[in-house]
């Protein structure tokens, strides 16, 4: 029993070694000089000196502070918006019976499949439309759709025993209060977890914003910060090591905050005790 549990931990560094190095080359990368990395491309960790050139260099070409603001206010909105949305569709399909409910269910799921790409051209027409091209809402309107957010709830939603909602229908509860009063306090792990995804997927968008706004004052730090790379320049690795750990580094400070979060809304168990 003992051999295996040292197989078990060897195993399980191994792994993490191996997860950790698309993590320490960029962040190496960044730390060295161009003349350093190119003499050595390879090296995952900056041992022939480091210098914090790279991390001054990009910040000061750029209105960084406004980007990270301008991620901070997209991604929050889009968050909250699309969680609650997220909740008040799960709800239903979950806890109610009506028809077409399965229907509705694939109908959801099937927006599953179809690739963004392949709405950007009419989105962008429809905003345009709208006037709302290089504004905020441009940028956070057509992200507060969440397909994987209602399959995820509902099928966390089922988990929860349907005893509560009998027990408080019984009390004279209607479904708005059983909803919010009962399911949603017992949905808290599910619910995160669809938080933490949506945030981190509003963050992580490239696409949309460049699309969505042709001003740098209004560019979301991904945006931003792809708009100051160019294959063109010798310095193009070192500047994009350094922009992925510049974006990067509210998300690692966040996953290692709320991953017990992650790991019980995954399991689909319901918050009871």
């Amino acid at each position: 029993m003992r051999n295996k549990n040292i197989l078990l931990i060897a195993l399980i560094v191994f792994i993490g070694l191996v997860w950790l190095v698309p993590l320490l080359w960029p962040i190496s990368t960044s730390l060295r000089s161009v003349a350093a990395f190119y003499r050595n491309p390879n090296l995952l960790l900056p041992l022939d000196g480091i210098t914090t050139f790279n991390y001054e260099n990009t910040i000061s070409r750029v209105p960084i502070e406004i980007w990270y603001l301008n991620s901070f206010i997209v991604s929050l909105s889009v968050t909250v918006v699309v969680t609650m949305i997220d909740f008040l569709a799960a709800y239903p399909l979950a806890r109610m019976k009506f028809f077409g409910n399965k229907f509705v269910y694939f109908i959801i799921i099937a927006g599953l499949m179809i690739p963004f790409t392949v709405l950007l051209v009419p989105l962008y027409d429809f905003i345009n439309k709208l006037g709302l091209v290089n504004t905020y809402w441009g940028i956070i309107l057509p992200q507060f759709v969440s397909p994987f957010g209602v399959f995820l709830l509902r099928n966390y939603l089922l988990s929860i025993p349907k005893e509560l909602e009998e027990s408080a229908r019984i009390d004279g509860a209607n479904s708005f209060k059983i909803a919010f009063n009962v399911i949603f306090p017992n949905s808290i792990p599910g619910i995160t977890t669809v938080a933490i995804f949506t945030f981190l997927g509003s963050w992580n968008n490239l696409l949309w914003p460049i699309v969505a706004t042709q001003n740098p004052m209004l560019y979301t730090l991904t945006a931003g910060l792809t708009s100051i790379t160019s294959v063109n320049v010798p310095n193009y690795v070192t500047i994009m090591a350094t922009s992925s750990i510049i974006a990067g580094l509210p998300l690692y400070l966040i996953f290692f905050i709320i991953q017990k979060y992650i790991v019980s809304g995954l399991s689909l168990q319901s918050g009871l005790k």
